[in-house]
This record gives structure tokens, C-alpha cells and sequence, in this order.
């Protein structure tokens, strides 16, 4: 594995999911963030949700972890400012890191483009130096 491993998503969803495997221990940043929008707009209330254990599958192949690890509340503010980085200790694997905004904090960028936006995500895992 790299030094690190960065996974963005694809866009601006109100949802967006992390999922590891190896027995390896590091931290996850998980990088939240509106930069890109310099609107009016409620501000985004974001959920982190992290789950190890058992892992399975669920009926859309997702992967399904049982227990809730932790639960993490932040607040991704709008324009140039809005960086937010959540650090997350991995101990043990399987481990899924969740992010979700709820429907009444996603934002249509303009009159034309009317799709819902929550925020940007990005996953990071730096592995513990060993």
C-alpha cells in the first residue's frame, strides 16, 4: 500500500462512504468542504458515522458493518473558508467511515443548475509508521 491513499468523490453528494480491509492501523482525514460555492445557502450539518466489524454485504453489494464505532457532528460553512478536517484513528479492520448531510442543508448552485448539493469529501488514510 501507498503512504498514503486519497479517495475523492465524485461530486458534491449528500452522501459519501469510506470502506478498509487491511490489518493495518493509521489515521483517516476525512476533508469536508464548500470552496467551490460563494452563495446563500443554509450551511451543511454533516454526520460521521464510523462502524468496524463483521463485515457483509447488503443487497446492493454495499459493505455492511455492524457496530457503531463513533458519531461525529461538524459544521462545513460555505465559500473559501469552509475546510474542515476530521481525523479518525484506525485501530482495527474492517472499518467503514460514512458521511451524510441532510436534505434540508443541500443547496441548488443556481436558477439553472438545479441539482442538491450537500458538500465535497474527501477520504485520506496515512498508515501508522512502523
Amino acid at each position: 500500500m501507498p503512504r498514503s491513499a486519497s479517495t475523492p468523490t465524485a461530486g458534491w453528494g449528500p452522501k459519501a462512504a469510506w470502506t478498509y480491509f487491511p490489518k493495518q492501523t493509521g489515521t483517516l482525514t476525512v476533508d469536508l468542504r464548500r470552496t467551490g460555492f460563494n452563495g446563500v445557502a443554509p450551511f451543511a450539518h454533516a454526520t460521521i458515522v464510523r462502524r468496524h466489524r463483521e463485515a457483509r454485504s447488503n443487497n446492493n453489494n454495499e459493505p455492511v458493518l455492524k457496530h457503531v464505532f463513533a458519531v461525529r457532528h461538524t459544521i462545513v460553512r460555505n465559500g473559501p473558508n469552509s475546510n474542515v478536517k476530521i481525523r479518525i484513528h484506525v485501530a482495527e479492520a474492517p472499518v467503514r467511515v460514512v458521511v451524510t448531510i441532510p436534505q434540508s442543508d443541500l443547496f441548488s448552485p443556481s436558477a439553472t443548475d438545479t441539482r442538491r448539493l450537500g458538500a465535497q469529501v474527501e477520504f485520506k488514510f496515512t498508515p501508522t509508521k512502523t
